[in-house]
């Protein structure tokens, strides 16, 4: 997708966004380990379905601030799916939104769930609410005002949106706190921009400020959702926003 911008205005929307904290965050997931059953001749029938992050928080803008792609930032994170496959939610929370695709406030994304994310620490501003949106869905499994828990499903992987060419998840972690700083270079208007959080980041609850010309690079262990809604492995902070595959003989191999 080319850019409305020139390269002029595209740079001064760049400083923009790095004067107001828009960096990589280095954090790179980490799926579960499949020890015992990657081991061959289990590894062929004891096994988990999962996917990798296909689009990471920030990637389309790299540690020196050159710009990966002729558009914007990455302010979010992808998954590639199987159209269907069960959604869940990242944290405890409310449901605040299940927009249609229909309804003109889904923007571009499609059919939308947000909720709250309740993370269990303090953030500098005491104020400051976090929310979670869940984007291109095909389907909703909650209602507006419902208490959903971490691994709830709250709906169905779809391409609902203008211009999705596949199926994935977009998962955007947004804070209350706006920035009037930030304005279309084309309209002069301010953009409505809310910060972004790395959900790997705010989940972990490492708030250290990112070092926008070298971030560091972490890796985070990431644990998944069978589809008896169990979380492996259970101790874990942060969990794939969506439900894993597991085999028969996976599921036996586990059982309690």
């Amino acid at each position: 997708m080319p850019s409305p911008y020139t390269p002029a205005q595209l740079a001064a929307l760049k400083a923009q966004y790095e004067a107001n904290g828009v960096f990589e965050t280095g954090l790179r997931a980490v799926a579960p380990r499949r020890w015992p059953w990657n081991w061959w001749p289990f590894s062929s029938v004891v096994k988990v379905f999962w996917s990798q992050i296909s689009s990471r928080f920030g990637d389309r803008y790299n540690r020196v601030g050159v710009e990966r792609t002729g558009w914007l930032w990455h302010l979010g994170v992808d998954w590639h799916l199987p159209i269907g496959t069960p959604i869940v939610a990242i944290a405890n929370g409310n449901v605040q939104a299940a927009i249609p695709e229909t309804d003109p406030a889904s923007g571009a994304r499609g059919n939308t769930v947000i909720q709250t994310v309740e993370h269990g620490y303090a953030l500098a501003d005491p104020g400051e609410m976090i929310t979670a949106s869940y984007t291109h869905l095909q389907s909703f499994n909650v209602a507006v005002g419902q208490r959903v828990r971490r691994g709830d499903v709250i709906g169905y992987l779809g391409q609902s949106g203008p211009n999705v060419g596949s199926p994935h998840l977009h998962l955007n972690v947004m804070s209350s706190r706006g920035s009037a700083a930030i304005t279309d270079p084309i309209t002069g208007a301010p953009t409505g921009f809310l910060y972004r959080y790395d959900f790997l980041q705010l989940l972990l609850g490492d708030m250290t400020p990112i070092n926008p010309i070298d971030p560091p690079v972490r890796k985070v262990p990431i644990a998944f959702v069978d589809q008896a809604g169990a979380i492996y492995p259970r101790g874990a902070t942060v969990i794939w926003p969506f439900v894993c595959k597991t085999s028969p003989a996976w599921r036996l191999w586990m059982w309690p």
